[in-house]
């Protein structure tokens, strides 16, 4: 849990930091209020499909493993 957080925390903080980077002429649009609150939006929206994507692999593994002990 925590290295899918970490992960997606890294993944987003880099995103972040290119659309802000490339987004530079788009500055006026949006108050720094607005820029700011969109970064614990996105890592929180980064960590749930992090653990959408990852939770049916990781109950398929568990579900191979106790398999595995049964047998």
């Amino acid at each position: 849990m925590l290295a899918l957080f970490c992960g997606s925390l890294s993944a987003v903080s880099w995103m972040y930091a290119a659309m802000l980077g490339v987004g530079r002429p788009l500055a006026w649009k949006y108050s720094l209020c607005e820029l700011l609150m969109a970064y614990p939006l996105l890592i929180a929206l980064g960590f749930l499909t992090m653990l959408a994507l990852t939770q049916p692999m990781a109950e398929h593994l568990l579900h191979i493993m106790l398999w595995s002990l049964l047998v």
